[in-house]
C-alpha cells in the first residue's frame, strides 16, 4: 500500500503547502485586487460624471488609466509561477514522480521558507497548517499501491479544480449581467436617452465588466482543459486496474499528466481564497 496518507503530513510537505498557499494568495491579491480597484475607480468616476459634469472628462481619463493599469499589472506578477513550482515540488516528492527539468525550475528553499513563515504569521505551526493536513483524501491512497494511489491523487486535483473554476466563472458572468441590467434600470429611472447612457456610465463600467468577463472566460477555458485531463486520467485509472500492469509505463503516463496539471496551475489565476475555502468546506 502507498505511504501517502502518512507522508503528506510530514513537516516538509506541510511547508511546501504553506508556501504555495501564501504565493497563490499573493497572486490573487494582485489579480483580484486590480478588479476591485477598477470597481472603486469606476464608481467614483460615475458619481463625478453625474454630479460634477464640469470635470467629467478628467475623471473619465483617470478611470481609463487606472483600468488599463489594473488589467496590465497582474500580468507582471511572478507569484503564480513560483506557487505552481512549489506545488509541483510537493506532488513530485509525495507521489514519487521524477522532476521534469524542461517543465519548470525547482523552487528555492529560501523562497519556500520565507513564504511558509509568512503563511504561519503569528500562529503556532500546528494551528497554521491545520487545514493543510490530509491534503489528499481519496480512499484509494490508503488501499492501493503507489502506482494507483498516485493516479487517484491526480484525479482528485483535476476534479476539485474543475468545480472551483466553473462555478466561479458562472457567478462572475451572472454578476456582469446583473450589473449591466442595473445600469439600464438606473438609466431608465433617471430618464436618460440611449446616447446619455452609452456615453456616460456604461463606458466607465466597461473595463470592469471586460475584466470580469475575461477572468470568467479564462476559468471556463481552464475547466474545458480539465475536462480533457479528467478523461485522460479516467483512461489511465482504468488501465491501472488491468491484470497485467506495467508500473513503469503507468509512471511515465502519470508524469505526462502531471505536466498538464502544472501548466494549468501556472497559466490561470486561481479562484479567490474565500471562494476556495467555501467550496473546500462544502466538499
Amino acid at each position: 500500500m502507498s505511504d501517502i496518507p502518512e507522508r503528506q503530513n510530514e513537516d516538509r510537505f506541510l511547508r511546501y503547502l504553506a508556501a504555495q498557499r501564501q504565493l497563490y494568495t499573493e497572486d490573487k491579491r494582485v489579480g483580484y485586487g486590480s478588479l476591485i480597484s477598477i470597481a472603486i475607480a469606476t464608481i467614483i468616476g460615475t458619481f463625478i460624471q453625474l454630479f460634477l459634469s464640469e470635470v467629467a472628462g478628467c475623471a473619465n481619463l483617470a478611470v481609463l488609466v487606472l483600468a488599463t493599469l489594473g488589467l496590465l499589472i497582474p500580468m507582471l506578477s511572478q507569484s503564480r509561477t513560483y506557487a505552481a513550482n512549489v506545488q509541483e515540488r510537493f506532488d513530485c516528492s509525495l507521489l514519487q514522480i521524477e522532476w521534469n527539468d524542461a517543465l519548470a525550475e525547482e523552487p528555492e528553499e529560501m523562497i519556500i521558507s520565507q513564504k511558509a513563515a509568512r503563511f504561519q504569521g503569528s500562529r503556532d505551526w500546528h494551528q497554521a497548517t491545520s487545514d493543510l493536513r490530509d491534503w489528499y483524501e481519496n480512499p484509494h491512497i490508503v488501499t492501493d499501491p503507489l502506482a494507483k494511489a498516485r493516479i487517484a491523487c491526480q484525479m482528485e486535483n483535476i476534479g476539485y479544480s474543475h468545480r472551483q473554476g466553473r462555478w466561479w466563472a458562472v457567478m462572475l458572468m451572472a454578476t456582469v449581467v446583473v450589473l449591466f441590467l442595473f445600469l439600464i434600470f438606473i438609466g431608465m429611472s433617471m430618464k436618460w436617452t440611449i446616447t446619455q447612457l452609452f456615453l456616460g456610465p456604461v463606458p466607465l463600467f466597461a473595463p470592469l465588466m471586460i475584466g470580469a468577463v475575461q477572468n470568467a472566460a479564462q476559468h471556463l477555458e481552464a475547466a474545458s482543459k480539465l475536462d480533457r485531463l479528467s478523461r485522460i486520467a479516467q483512461v489511465l485509472w482504468h488501465d491501472a486496474q488491468g491484470e497485467y500492469v506495467d508500473e513503469m509505463v503507468l509512471t511515465q503516463r502519470a508524469r505526462a499528466l502531471q505536466n498538464e496539471i502544472y501548466h494549468l496551475r501556472r497559466d490561470y489565476l486561481p479562484v479567490p481564497d474565500w471562494w476556495y475555502n467555501l467550496l473546500r468546506r462544502l466538499n
